[in-house]
């Protein structure tokens, strides 16, 4: 699910493309090659900082924030695996500079991370899933462009410059089928609605019924596709999917 910069093996849509990567390439610059200060031309928008509802089972506590520098590595981890059986896998290092071109593009883009922490007596061993000596785990990411200087060059179907873009939702296989990418889904409409957006697009991979299945129970429409002769081309057909927020 990246595709564009999109992950998930539930995909969002398809996982970041070694070419998007090349596309991350910071702020804009002037013709001298001094860094540009990004400018929001939306009035009385938050920038960052969101809190989200965490979502509770009987053992455990999923929460949803931003990533930060520190989270990085773990989420690599993540991308990485859950794309590890596809065709869009990523190696872990370009994983790395994905996430860290991701961290650099704020406001332009964001990127959400989902940790899962244990809840247990006091008595209690840690859980075995828990990373030794860490006080939760990184189960799940979400990256999200708010321009088209975050996201990748599409050959076709492309989405609105100046409406949000989830490129990519990626979950842990150790922690599916528990409503986590449900769950990431939401953070990222609400993270982007905080941010003054009211509409999001994203792709998906045609013929990927999971991934289909979760936005549209979710309320995103399917507004093009490719057709299948883009497999001349050596791309994968993918659909285009909108939804109001």
């Amino acid at each position: 699910m990246w595709a564009t910069p999109r992950p998930c093996t539930l995909s969002s849509g398809i996982a970041p493309r070694r070419a998007a990567h090349c596309q991350f390439t910071g702020r804009a610059t002037s013709s001298d090659g001094r860094v540009m200060p990004y400018h929001d031309s939306r009035e009385n928008v938050p920038h960052m900082c969101h809190e989200f509802e965490p979502l509770k089972f009987e053992n455990k506590v999923f929460s949803v924030s931003e990533m930060s520098s520190t989270d990085i590595s773990a989420a690599s981890v993540v991308l990485t695996r859950a794309f590890a059986a596809s065709p869009q896998y990523i190696p872990i290092q370009e994983c790395k500079e994905y996430c860290r071109s991701m961290l650099d593009r704020m406001p332009e883009g964001a990127m959400l991370v989902g940790k899962m922490h244990p809840v247990v007596a006091d008595e209690d061993p840690s859980p075995s899933w828990l990373p030794e000596g860490q006080e939760s785990r990184i189960v799940a990411t979400a990256s999200i462009s708010f321009c088209s200087k975050s996201r990748e060059n599409f050959l076709s179907l492309k989405p609105p410059d100046d409406d949000a873009y989830l490129c990519n939702i990626a979950v842990d296989t150790s922690f599916r089928r528990m409503g986590l990418a449900k769950h990431m889904l939401q953070c990222v409409e609400h993270f982007s609605q905080s941010q003054g957006y009211h509409t999001i697009y994203l792709h998906v991979r045609l013929g990927d019924e999971a991934a289909m299945s979760l936005y549209e129970q979710a309320g995103y429409k399917q507004v093009a596709a490719d057709s299948w002769l883009v497999k001349l081309q050596n791309r994968t057909p993918n659909a285009l999917y909108c939804k109001k927020i």
